[in-house]
C-alpha cells in the first residue's frame, strides 16, 4: 500500500476507492468474528495464507514463501504496516486490531463485498484465532508441508503434532479425517485415540 497516495484525512470514502482487492482482504480479515484482535503477526500471516490458499489471484500477490515459521508474505507484513502508518490498525502486546477508524473504513469496505468471500474470511479468522502457537503451526504445517522447508521450528513440533491433533479435534476445529491427516496417522488409528 503506498502510503504516499493514502491519507485518512480524506476521508474512507475515498481511501476505500483507493484501496486495491488485497487491501481491502485485509482489512476485512481484522474486522472479521466481530473485530477480534489477531495475537500478532504470526496468526496474521497464517490466516492470511489460509485465505489467499483459495483465492488464486490473491494467492499470487501475497507471494507467501516458505520462512522460519512457515509461510510468510513480505507483502501482507507491509500492508499491515502501511494500515498501521495511516491509523487504522493499533498493536500491543496483545495482538493487532483496527482503530476506530479503521472499522468504519472495513465497514464500508464490507457493505459492496462478495458474501462468498466475506464467509471465506470470517471462517478462516474464527479457525485460527483463538489457536495456540502450536496448534496454528501443526493446522498449517501438516496441511501445507511444502511450506515447511525453512521452519526452524517444525522439528520441535513433530513429537507433539498427534496431541496437537487431537486437541484440533476436541476443540470442533477439524473433523476426523483433518485430525488423523494432521497427526499423521490412519484415520481409523486417530477416531480410536479420540473416543
Amino acid at each position: 500500500m503506498p502510503t504516499q497516495k493514502k491519507d485518512i484525512k480524506d476521508g474512507p470514502e475515498s481511501l476505500k476507492e483507493e484501496l486495491n482487492n488485497a487491501e481491502k482482504i485485509l482489512l476485512l480479515l481484522l474486522s472479521a468474528d466481530r473485530a477480534k484482535t489477531i495475537p500478532g503477526n504470526l496468526w496474521l500471516q497464517k490466516e492470511a495464507f489460509l485465505i489467499a490458499d483459495s483465492l488464486s489471484p490473491l494467492k499470487e500477490y501475497f507471494n507467501f514463501e516458505a520462512h522460519l515459521q512457515g509461510p510468510f508474505s513480505e507483502t501482507v507484513n507491509n500492508m499491515a504496516e502501511d494500515l498501521q502508518y495511516l491509523g487504522l490498525l493499533e498493536r500491543d502486546r496483545k495482538g493487532l486490531r483496527l482503530t476506530e477508524k479503521g472499522e468504519e473504513l472495513a465497514n464500508l469496505v464490507e457493505r459492496g463485498s462478495d458474501e462468498e468471500i466475506l464467509d471465506l474470511i470470517e471462517e478462516s479468522k474464527s479457525k485460527l484465532n483463538d489457536l495456540s502457537k502450536d496448534e496454528l503451526l501443526v493446522y498449517i504445517y501438516y496441511t501445507h508441508p511444502e511450506m515447511t522447508t525453512e521452519s526452524l521450528e517444525k522439528e520441535g513440533l513433530e513429537p507433539k503434532r498427534a496431541s496437537v491433533a487431537k486437541t484440533l479435534y476436541q476443540r470442533g476445529k477439524v473433523d476426523a479425517a483433518k485430525g488423523a491427516e494432521l497427526a499423521g496417522i490412519p484415520l481409523d488409528s486417530f477416531q480410536n485415540q479420540v473416543t
